[in-house]
């Protein structure tokens, strides 16, 4: 079990991820504010994570520096609130099963990204080039059908009130599905740049010596504050 909990906890964090998708993407269809839901998540998630971060970091961490507040509230700003608030406006305007399916460009934008700036190397004639290349194509193309292709409408087996809504054509007609796709390209870049430029030098947050839990709860707080400003 040992080899493959890394393997079982990444499946188990992409299942929840999905299934919180599709239930925003319910909250949405019934009238729920993008901006809202996102100001209270965030406050939520403080609310939960600062007594458990003072109670078993409170000890242990450093000291926060003015600098590395200021970095906290940059990288909040762009890398979450920025990139959550347009990701819940493209899944608005979308599909949970096309936002989902764009979000998973995230690897291939930050390793463009890395490999820009010279974090990253890539040799077309190596066994290595070749397999990130395939890679990276494969990723490509299943994004592309998964958020372009509609296909033919299926039926739910679950017809519980909240998941009835009006029909996929109608909402199609009124909201663009293309500007929900652009959309969640758009956050799925600020979160993949938010990736790359923790691991800056000067931009590094988790050389800092900070313990998960409280880095968690900071961002936390520094990403509630951009959203109760929207």
């Amino acid at each position: 079990m040992g080899k493959t909990s890394p393997y079982v906890v990444s499946f188990l964090v992409r299942f929840i991820y999905g299934v919180m998708q599709i239930l925003t993407k319910v909250a949405f269809n019934q009238g729920t504010s993008t901006y809202v839901l996102v100001f209270y998540r965030h406050v939520i998630a403080t609310m939960l994570l600062l007594p458990i971060a003072f109670a078993t970091e409170r000890k242990t961490a450093p000291q926060l520096s003015h600098k590395v507040c200021l970095k906290l509230f940059v990288h909040a700003l762009y890398g979450v609130s920025a990139s959550l608030n347009i990701s819940f406006v493209g899944l608005n305007y979308a599909s949970a099963t096309s936002a989902t399916a764009v979000q998973n460009l995230q690897p291939v934008l930050t390793f463009f990204l890395a490999l820009l700036l010279g974090m990253e190397s890539l040799k077309l004639k190596s066994f290595h080039g070749i397999v990130k290349v395939s890679g990276i194509v494969l990723c490509a193309a299943g994004v592309a059908v998964l958020a372009l292709y509609q296909g033919p409408e299926l039926k739910s087996i679950i017809h519980h009130p909240l998941f009835h809504h009006t029909s996929r054509v109608d909402i199609h007609a009124s909201r663009s599905w293309i500007l929900g796709i652009l959309l969640q390209s758009l956050a799925t870049l600020l979160f993949a740049l938010w990736t790359v430029f923790q691991a800056c030098s000067e931009a590094n947050l988790f050389m800092l010596n900070l313990a998960c839990m409280l880095l968690s709860r900071a961002l936390c707080w520094r990403s509630t504050l951009p959203c109760c400003l929207t």
